[in-house]
C-alpha cells in the first residue's frame, strides 16, 4: 500500500517543483496581438540607488551652468553621444571640448526640468536615467530660443557611457 502512494506521489512532486511563468511573462505570451516580439525578453526596474540619477542631474545641471570641470567628473574616459544630426564617440576630452564650444554659443541658458526615470535591468547589466525638460537659452545676439528634451542616458560604475538626446524645437509663429 505504501508503494503505491509513493507512486502517485512522485508525479506529483515533479509537477510542483517545475518553474512557473511570471505573470508578466504570461501575460506577453499570451498576448498574440502585438505586431513585434522581442528577441530577448527584458525586464526593467525602479533603481532604489540614487547615485545613477543624482549623476545624470548633475551632468545635466553642469551641462546648463557651462560648466565642463563639474561635467568631468561624471563622464567615463569614453562616450557615446547621439544627437540631432549626428553622433560623438569618443575620449572624454573631446566631448567636453566639443560640449564647451556648443554652448560658448549661447547665455542664459535654463533648464525646466519636468520628470526622470532611473531604472536597472533585472539582470543588473544595464542601468540608465531617462529626463524630460525644457532648455531655454538667448544666442549671441540675445535671441531667445528653447527646445523640447528627453535624454537617455546609461551610466556604469557611475559614469556616464552613452547619452541619447531627443529633442524637438518649437514653431513659431509669426
Amino acid at each position: 500500500m505504501k508503494r503505491i502512494h509513493l507512486l502517485f506521489l512522485a508525479p506529483l512532486l515533479m509537477v510542483a517543483c517545475q518553474a512557473k511563468p511570471t505573470a508578466e511573462a504570461a501575460t506577453i505570451q499570451a498576448d498574440t496581438t502585438l505586431p513585434y516580439f522581442l528577441k530577448k525578453q527584458r525586464t526593467w526596474e525602479m533603481n532604489p540607488d540614487p547615485r545613477n540619477l543624482e549623476a545624470a542631474l548633475n551632468a545635466i545641471k553642469a551641462f546648463e551652468n557651462n560648466d565642463t570641470t563639474a561635467m568631468k567628473g561624471l563622464i567615463a574616459d569614453s562616450v557615446h553621444v547621439y544627437y540631432e544630426g549626428g553622433e560623438f564617440k569618443g575620449k572624454r576630452s573631446g566631448f567636453l571640448k566639443a560640449i564647451k564650444e556648443e554652448m560658448d554659443l549661447r547665455k542664459n541658458m535654463h533648464i525646466d526640468m519636468e520628470d526622470w526615470k532611473s531604472i536597472i535591468d533585472k539582470d543588473k547589466n544595464e542601468e540608465w536615467v531617462s529626463m524630460w525638460y525644457k532648455q531655454k537659452w538667448e544666442d549671441g545676439d540675445g535671441k531667445a530660443d528653447s527646445l523640447q528634451v528627453y535624454n537617455d542616458v546609461q551610466l556604469k560604475f557611475g559614469k556616464i557611457i552613452k547619452w541619447i538626446d531627443y529633442s524637438r524645437s518649437y514653431t513659431t509663429t509669426e
